[in-house]
């Protein structure tokens, strides 16, 4: 079978392994319980477009989730700045 290692990489993210873990005091997982993990089959070119456009959404997401921090950063500066305002008397309520 031909696996292209980043949509394995993908995929891995989204199996619940606990389900096939054994153990209690240390979890584990033998060989053959991995190899009875089925796996959607994809053909490599259908798993070059599945990674792509997870690359590009993951990109998406990580750049909105950038501005988001950043908003946060400003409008937390800003309430400071307000309370300052307020306790010091430069502000009136």
């Amino acid at each position: 079978k031909n696996l292209v290692v980043k949509y394995f990489f993908y995929l891995a993210q989204v199996i619940e392994f606990d389900l096939f873990k054994s153990g209690s005091a240390v979890p584990s997982m033998t060989q053959s319980t991995l190899n009875e993990i089925q796996l959607p089959k994809a053909n490599v070119e259908e798993q070059i477009m599945i990674v792509e456009y997870l690359d590009l959404k993951t990109q998406e997401l990580s750049c909105s989730i950038t501005r988001k921090q950043q908003l946060i950063v400003e409008l937390e500066s800003y309430k400071k700045s307000l309370i300052y305002e307020v306790v010091t008397g430069k502000k009136e309520v």
